[in-house]
């Protein structure tokens, strides 16, 4: 999930998920430890088993208040969602605790994280200013010490956390418990264009995606390597995510799927359907759908990131919605809503 596009609002939402639903054809597009599905960067995506998902449904009380939701992780059967003012932890997606993850105030005060990811038994989150903390449990948060400069996004694998940078260096961050950073450099992103918007894991290798359609991979998160086509030609790519049994990366109307993250296949998004002239933001994987959410309150399902059925009721509105994950049954999805507060819906596979 891209954290390099957000309008700063004072809002937030998180929503679950129950549906109605109409067809478009799109013709070819838990981050964990594992790569199999995705916790992290918004994610958490494990196959819940067969089943379709439902309606979607508000959660009366996201204790965020006025506040956006830039991100959502589940693993250890936890759900950690947060902004950049606060965070709160759930252990079904609809009943959530607020909580404080930095003790920080004054000008550059901030309470809670862009970016989380889930792995090795403990989440990490980063903040704005390039803080980092971890938990495990989602409750009790401890200050790793020192800042990185790479806090774009996170993903967890090969025993190892690996931050990658919104900043105009292209720094990236590794740590194998996401407490003593080291920082490298993707190289393999041209210097005129070095940020990353996005990171994810899966198939034994990280893939990090940027602007110009530039994407590039690594098995360690320090030597990286340029994707030779990644089918966004010189468009942005918001971010990317590993579901199910690969990788998908998404823009505005442009959406790629990979098994490997190295050769990408292109999903055709049809002009007046659903997705096109939408800005997508995050996918998530469960109960043997993927759902992809994007600006305008949109989202869709697909069995297979190529035929999308759209999701009509959402609860979002025609507001933004910024993450989505799957984890105890059921979707949940994190944003604002139409009257600018914060918002969380789910969504149970039946």
């Amino acid at each position: 999930m891209n954290k390099n596009y957000f309008k700063w609002r004072n809002v937030l939402a998180i929503a679950i998920c129950l549906t109605g639903i109409t067809m478009f054809s799109a013709c070819s597009d838990e981050k964990d430890e594992n790569g199999t599905g995705q916790t992290g960067n918004g994610n958490g995506n494990n196959d819940g088993g067969g089943g379709n998902p439902g309606t979607w449904i508000a959660v009366a009380n996201t204790t965020f208040s006025n506040f956006e939701i830039h991100d959502i992780a589940y693993g250890g059967g936890t759900f950690v969602a947060g902004d950049l003012n606060r965070a709160a932890y759930s252990s079904d997606g609809i009943s959530w605790t607020a909580v404080k993850v930095f003790d920080v105030t004054g000008e550059y005060e901030s309470e809670g994280f862009i970016s989380i990811a889930y792995g090795g038994g403990r989440f990490v989150a980063i903040d704005n200013a390039g803080r980092v903390a971890y938990s495990t449990n989602g409750a009790a948060w401890t200050p790793a010490n020192g800042t990185i400069t790479a806090g774009a996004d996170i993903a967890y694998g090969s025993n190892r956390f690996v931050a990658c940078g919104a900043s105009l260096s292209g720094d990236i961050a590794y740590s194998s418990n996401g407490e003593v950073w080291a920082e490298s450099y993707n190289n393999a992103f041209s210097e005129s264009y070095p940020t990353s918007n996005g990171i994810a894991y899966g198939a034994g290798k990280f893939v990090t995606v940027g602007d110009r359609g530039q994407m590039a991979y690594s098995t360690d998160g320090v030597t990286w390597n340029a994707v030779a086509d990644s089918k966004f030609g010189q468009q942005k790519i918001n971010g990317i995510d590993y579901c199910n049994d690969r990788f998908v990366a998404f823009g505005y109307a442009s959406m790629a799927y990979s098994t490997d993250g190295i050769t990408w296949t292109q999903v055709s998004i049809p002009n007046g359907s659903l997705l096109d002239k939408t800005d997508m933001k995050g996918v998530a994987y469960g109960g043997g759908k993927y759902v992809v959410v994007a600006n305008k309150g949109k989202m869709a399902e697909s069995p297979d990131c190529i035929t999308w059925t759209e999701i009509t009721e959402t609860t979002f509105g025609y507001a933004e919605i910024y993450d989505i994950t799957f984890g105890d049954g059921k979707f949940v999805a994190v944003g604002f809503n139409d009257t600018y507060r914060g918002h969380i819906a789910y969504c149970t596979v039946e």
